[in-house]
């Protein structure tokens, strides 16, 4: 054992490490998560709104923020290439700064942030170039040009570190209301860094260099984390008056080494913090964990069901159950976007069918415009009762009031399993400019692959005839070609009419726009949509 932890002088650099300094980074290594399988599990199961969900992420920001700090002291403290400083002074700069920068962050938040945001939201482009020109632009200042400011060459004021503050900015993005944009461009540079990161991580791993120490502690270490944490976190779950349910789900979803773990073990090795046992050790651990956790997370339930719920059956919880939302996910209607295609078909089924309709987009201020409007069920009861949707002017005032908002990526995957779109009675992309997206999901609405399931008619909207046959063969129902529709009804309205009397030529249309224009006028619930049509 003593082989594990007693660090010896490596030759590295020339500041003497305790045994006690190299167990405390060891310790951290070893009681991180790693956030790429948790959010994967939450998001591929749909549970990232439930309770055991909401506490997993709140899990997961606390340890991402101490695996930024530990990287930050350690970075400030045995980095050999700069000045040593003090632990206690780099912890000491640390606290001030954290102390300064979520202040600067609430207030820019407050006051300029979301307007800026605004304003670049009018394309995706501008949005992903403002993302990351004010993340990297607080990372610079907090992270180089304040810290030297205030502590010149070196000192107390340089013990920040630009990781942390990007960490911060991206939690400061992350309260913006247009997260959901954000995160759609930026999960494919995500993903291709996580790629590029465990290629070069594997790249410099001492793999010929293990040994039987290495292997035996790896080895325990998984067994810890996948077997003992989680029953560690039931302990604590029954404490909290959580249910067995919850309490095993978080215990189940969170039991692996994470991939901060590999990068405070990269660089504690690299600086002489950590033997190379040390650091195999926590290499081991976690490229088990991940294989095991990674499997564990599919069968979650069955395994819940058959064995651990004979344990924590017992434990009942104190919590409330969560609040469920009254609108049924099972032969649903589903509107992928919103425009004034979504609009009228909405319309369609609130008048004539009765039924209330999930809409999922992505626009933050007409989400809370729907969540004032949405009356559950209110449809229904106006279609057997048709007085009780009208106001005094006999116009009807229950416009909109059947659409179910949720604010999601509507071209995500993710979003379409979580709101079960296998399971719609009928699903219509209302998006321009989403061919592939659209494509892909008719392919699998039209061979489903669960038991039970159906397939599902997909309508989606068309600018071209070519673009329709590619819907057609990718499996969509029938393709909305608005153009092409709007260019029949134009001719089938010129049939009517005549220029021999110019006065008089598309007059009772032009009456009727009118009478529409005016009526979409008069309904508050209409003018409320009509700057998002």
């Amino acid at each position: 054992m003593d082989k594990l932890y007693l660090i010896a002088d490596t030759g590295v650099t020339d500041r003497k490490v305790s045994p006690a300094v190299s167990t405390f980074f060891f310790g951290v290594c070893c009681t991180l998560s790693s956030t790429i399988l948790v959010l994967g599990a939450l998001k591929k199961r749909g549970e990232m709104a439930t309770l055991h969900g909401q506490i997993i992420l709140g899990l997961m920001v606390l340890q991402d923020v101490t695996a930024v700090l530990t990287i930050a002291v350690m970075m400030n403290a045995f980095d050999p290439n700069k000045p040593a400083e003090d632990i206690g002074k780099v912890l000491g700069g640390l606290v001030m700064w954290l102390f300064i920068l979520p202040i600067f962050l609430v207030v820019l938040n407050k006051t300029v942030l979301d307007r800026v945001f605004s304003f670049f939201a009018k394309t995706r482009e501008l949005l992903f170039i403002c993302t990351f020109a004010y993340s990297l632009g607080i990372a610079s200042l907090f992270g180089h040009f304040l810290p030297r400011l205030v502590g010149g060459d070196g000192g107390f004021g340089n013990s920040f570190s630009q990781e942390i503050g990007i960490f911060f900015a991206g939690v400061s993005i992350a309260a913006l209301p247009y997260r959901v944009q954000i995160e759609t461009f930026v999960e494919p540079i995500r993903a291709f860094g996580v790629v590029l990161f465990f290629f070069l991580l594997g790249i410099g791993l001492p793999l010929g260099e293990i040994t039987a120490d290495a292997v035996i502690m790896g080895v325990l270490l998984a067994v810890l984390t996948l077997v003992v944490f989680p029953m560690f976190i039931w302990g604590t779950g029954l404490i909290s008056g959580l249910d067995g349910k919850t309490a095993f789900m978080i215990g189940w979803i969170v039991n692996q080494v994470s991939e901060f773990s590999l990068i405070i073990g990269n660089m504690a090795f690299a600086w002489g913090i950590f033997t190379q046992t040390m650091y195999l050790t926590i290499v081991i651990g976690t490229l088990i964990t991940f294989v095991f956790s990674a499997m564990g997370h599919g069968n979650a339930d069955p395994i819940y069901d058959k064995y651990v719920s004979k344990i924590l059956g017992c434990m009942k919880g104190t919590q409330e159950e969560e609040e469920k939302d009254d609108f049924k996910l099972d032969k649903h209607i589903v509107l992928l976007g919103f425009n004034e295609i979504a609009l009228e078909i909405s319309e369609f089924f609130r008048e004539h069918e009765g039924l209330d309709v999930l809409v999922i987009q992505d626009n933050p201020d007409l989400h809370a415009v729907f969540k004032g409007l949405y009356k559950c069920g209110q449809a229904k009861i106006e279609l057997e009762n048709p007085e009780g949707g009208k106001d005094g002017d006999g116009n009807s005032s229950r416009v909109a009031t059947n659409i179910y908002s949720q604010y999601a990526d509507p071209n995500n995957p993710d979003t379409w399993h979580h709101y079960e779109l296998h399971a719609a009675a009928m699903v219509v992309s209302c998006q321009q400019g989403t061919t592939e997206s659209d494509c892909v999901l008719a392919h699998d609405l039209a061979h489903p692959h669960g038991h039970g399931h159906h397939p599902v008619p997909f309508l989606c909207l068309s600018d071209s005839n070519a673009e329709a046959r590619t819907m057609y063969e990718a499996g969509v129902r029938y393709v909305i070609q608005s153009e092409s529709l709007a260019g029949r009804a134009i001719r089938r309205q010129m049939h009517h009419q005549t220029l021999d009397d110019k006065g008089t030529f598309m007059k009772d249309y032009i009456e009727l726009h009118k009478a529409d224009m005016e009526a979409e006028e008069n309904n508050e619930n209409r003018r409320k949509l009509c700057k998002y049509l």
